[in-house]
């Protein structure tokens, strides 16, 4: 100071020339800013500065090279090396990971642990200065190793325009995973569905373009499709992927499972295709299948099952706009009706429902149309030309659109396409068909559907199926039959071997029996039919009857009746008559003429009317009588009267006031004229 003089180091020189832009320099400091704990501590062993508090470190301003210590600490090491975990941003490249390490004289950071990569790409219209704006490319690379070029060892200042730099090279092998929940609800599992890339290297990072990316590895799926090797470019929703074609044979899916063909797409929006899935004897055509490592789902705007008889049989099967899913570990293949039926049988058959194809057969579920009937089961069987439901609900049409001829639940079914025959058995044996038209219901055992000849056969054991009918005025009239048959064309329920039908207090036994039932549970009259009242007492029989089954409380007939005289001897009375009164007792009315010669006993003729009430034994009569004699000289006239008489002992009750049959005064005794002396 004494003599005025100054030495100038080294340090001087560099600085003046450094900002001159004569010399190269960096533009490296660090800024600690910290409370409560200090800003760096030095260790005298090794020289290493631990700093905190250090939120950012530029290595380069002019390449955009800039490092964010996790937790904003770091160790600075000799000749300004330092180490550090957290984010570095090169150009449009951000690196996050641990174990990095910043070499000063190399000018760059070894990145030994890289757990991810995000790249940014320059999207959208250039602004006023040219520029676009950077967008973030959603996919990231994964479990990187390898170094960050900032720029050249000589030109750390950046005086020089190096456009290669930033330069980063990857040393080894890296991932890219799906496996995010916004990626189809995170069904990618990263340990079985990734791409395996190679070492590679990008460079002008602040520079490249989105056409510039590419990352050549091996794709692995998860065993949808056999690995293979393909290369992930910028995909238009801005994530990593690829779309290939596959060969002209297809590619195998799910180890031979099944096979696909066309186009294969892979980015943020899943693994997709737009082609055709083969499995078993089908194949679905769609632009849009999306492949999970379980499943495959999609539309197939075509969807297509080839027939086949042996070794499995399948039925022919068409579709449009079906919704597939495929579940190859349990070796399902599901579709599912979204607006059109499927065409089942060439059609034959609607299925509007959906379908299980399997290596067993083909299954469904849902509602069927066939031969003017209507099928619902939650499993129906299909087969090559027959098919099968352990439990369906049966219907058929009526004589409208909207109207149902016949109806049942709970059936087992089988339907022979080639023979036109339908079986069906009840489930429970208590179950029941409906019959809408006629207004009748039956108890099954079985039936069968003669396609073709549009009837149905119900058979059953025994006395039958029980008939009953639904009619409100017909108070649930029922009778059983064992074989009954319907016919689909007039809609008549004809029933054979009815043994009898109980009506009020009465049975009455149908001639032959058979029963015709017609719309509105009309019962035809039952010709020449016997009728027994009552069920209890059996007291009487009508025969040749003409019936009118009107209801369970309620018939009308004529009909013959065997008059049994004291002799064992049988006489015909004719019931015009027959009905049940407000009692609901059987009675009958008929007419005896004079012309009948009609006797109560061979010492009785009778003519007039004849009554008679179930619940009584006897006959009632209200007409007239005569002594049955050859005595000369006495006439025989006829006696009024109105009494029950038992045939077996009869007591004509003679009133105080006898009447013959004209209304006539009567007298009776022994008697003596006034002009004569005879007795009579």
């Amino acid at each position: 100071y004494d003599k005025e003089m100054v030495n100038l180091l080294p340090r001087l020189q560099h600085y003046v020339l450094s900002r001159s832009k004569k010399t190269d320099y960096d533009v490296l400091q660090f800024e600690s800013t910290i409370e409560g704990m200090p800003n760096a501590k030095l260790n005298l062993l090794n020289w290493d500065m631990d700093m905190n508090g250090v939120g950012r470190v530029f290595l380069s301003d002019s390449q955009n090279v800039v490092v964010f210590p996790y937790e904003q600490q770091m160790t600075l090491k000799k000749n300004r090396d330092f180490a550090f975990d957290g984010k570095v941003i090169g150009g449009r490249l951000d690196f996050f990971g641990h174990d990095f390490y910043f070499s000063f004289d190399d000018f760059k950071i070894q990145l030994n642990k890289i757990d991810s990569l995000r790249l940014k790409v320059p999207d959208g219209e250039p602004n006023a200065r040219g520029k676009q704006k950077l967008r973030a490319v959603k996919t990231v690379l994964r479990d990187l190793t390898g170094e960050l070029l900032v720029d050249r060892a000589d030109n750390k200042s950046g005086l020089v325009d190096h456009p290669r730099y930033p330069v980063f090279n990857s040393t080894d092998d890296s991932f890219v995973y799906y496996d995010k929940r916004s990626i189809q609800d995170g069904a990618y599992d990263k340990e079985e569905f990734y791409m395996h890339l190679k070492p590679f290297s990008i460079d002008s990072l602040e520079n490249f373009t989105k056409e510039g990316l590419e990352f050549e590895g091996n794709f692995v799926s998860a065993g949808i499709f056999p690995d293979f090797e393909e290369t992930l470019r910028l995909q238009p929703d801005f994530s990593l992927g690829f779309v290939r074609e596959t060969p002209a044979e297809g590619l195998e899916m799910f180890g031979g499972k099944g096979n696909y063909k066309a186009t294969i797409k892979l980015s943020h929006e899943g693994l997709r295709g737009d082609g055709n899935l083969e499995y078993l004897s089908s194949v679905s055509k769609s632009d849009d299948f999306i492949f999970y490592p379980d499943s495959v789902n999609g539309k197939a705007q075509d969807f297509k099952i080839t027939k086949q008889k042996t070794p499995v049989p399948y039925p022919p099967v068409t579709g449009v706009d079906v919704k597939v899913h495929w579940d190859p570990k349990q070796d399902h293949f599901y579709s599912y009706k979204i607006d059109n039926a499927f065409d089942i049988y060439e059609g034959e058959i609607a299925h509007h429902g959906g379908l299980d194809l399997s290596p067993s057969g083909l299954d469904g579920f849902g509602n069927l149309d066939f031969a003017d009937s209507y099928m619902r089961s939650n499993r129906f069987s299909f087969k090559y030309r027959d098919f099968h439901a352990d439990t369906t609900d049966f219907k058929l049409k009526g004589a409208s659109e909207t109207s149902l001829a016949f109806k049942t639940k709970n059936v087992r079914m089988d339907i022979d396409l080639d023979n036109r025959i339908g079986d069906f058995k009840s489930n429970t044996g208590g179950d029941f068909v409906d019959f809408p038209v006629n207004q009748y219901i039956c108890y099954i055992d079985e039936f069968k559907w003669n396609i073709d000849q549009k009837n149905i056969n119900v058979v059953s054991d025994g006395e039958g199926s029980r008939y009953v009918s639904t009619h409100p005025k017909q108070d649930s009239l029922e009778w059983k039959s064992p074989l009954t048959s319907f016919n689909l064309d007039n809609f008549i329920i004809t029933a054979k071997k009815v043994n009898h039908i109980d009506v009020a207090d009465a049975i009455i036994y149908p001639d032959s029996g058979n029963v015709t039932i017609r719309a509105s549970a009309a019962m035809d009259p039952l010709e020449d039919s016997k009728i027994v009242a009552n069920r209890i007492t059996k007291f009487h029989t009508f025969y040749e009857s003409t019936i009118n089954v009107l209801g369970k409380w309620n018939y009308n007939a004529r009909g013959k009746y065997d008059y049994t005289d004291v002799t064992g001897a049988k006489q015909l009375i004719e019931f015009a008559r027959i009905g049940v009164d407000s009692a609901e007792q059987t009675f009958g009315e008929g007419v005896i003429a004079e012309d009948r010669a009609f006797t109560l006993s061979p010492n009785f003729d009778y003519k007039g009317k004849v009554k008679l009430f179930a619940s009584q034994e006897f006959l009632k009569y209200d007409g007239s009588t005569r002594i049955k004699h050859d005595c000369p000289g006495i006439t025989r006239d006829w006696l009024a009267f109105d009494a029950d008489i038992d045939p077996n002992e009869i007591y004509i009750p003679i009133p105080a006031e006898p009447k013959d049959a004209t209304g006539k005064p009567m007298s009776s005794g022994v008697v003596i004229s006034k002009d004569s002396t005879v007795v009579y």
